[in-house]
């Protein structure tokens, strides 16, 4: 069997806790297992955990390849549907404190539904595809991931981090943050 039809072990963890924890989520709401509060927590942690794991973890530069990048995109469009399909759902509804300024610049913005966070995932794979075409028109390379680096050329890949991968990289992150709490 050719190596390169196989996915990272790296990948394969992911995928493996991406694909239990997301299963275990939806069984506990369908069971009622788990408080709603609690789910809630579990949910943002959860969309959060999985897209910065993507980020700043070797992962990242998997997704140059089209296979691993489709694999995630299908759990990112899953989640998105999912999202999509809740947002209007009273179970996932936040009930803010009545001091909470809903005019107030930001707060305007801030989502009102629990399930926001699981278009994260989408979001971020649409913006890793555009900022890795522009760094690949650029500096003809692929995007890399810049977080837990200790010098200027990385660890995996033996390539020198441009500048470019630091700014795509912050860009992502804030990418992931709006995605994750906005509507």
């Amino acid at each position: 069997m050719n190596n390169k039809s196989l996915l990272p072990f790296r990948q394969k963890i992911l995928l493996g806790l991406t694909i239990f924890v997301g299963l275990f989520i939806i069984t506990s709401y369908n069971l009622r297992l788990i408080e709603q509060d609690k789910l809630t927590l579990f949910l943002l942690l959860y969309s959060f955990g999985v897209t910065i794991s993507l980020l700043v973890f070797e992962t990242l530069v998997d997704l140059e390849n089209n296979r691993i990048f489709y694999i995630w995109f299908a759990i990112g469009l899953a989640q998105f549907l999912i999202y999509l399909l809740t947002k209007d759902n009273m179970n996932f509804k936040i009930y803010r404190s009545p001091n909470f300024e809903t005019n107030n610049f930001i707060n305007q913005y801030i989502s009102d539904t629990t399930t926001t966070s699981l278009k994260t995932l989408f979001c971020f794979l649409i913006s890793y595809k555009i900022f890795n075409s522009i760094m690949k028109k650029m500096t003809g390379n692929y995007l890399l991931n810049t977080y837990r680096q200790m010098s200027w050329s990385h660890d995996t890949i033996k390539r020198k981090i441009s500048g470019l991968d630091v700014v795509f990289n912050i860009l992502l992150y804030v990418v992931i943050i709006i995605s994750a709490l906005t509507r």
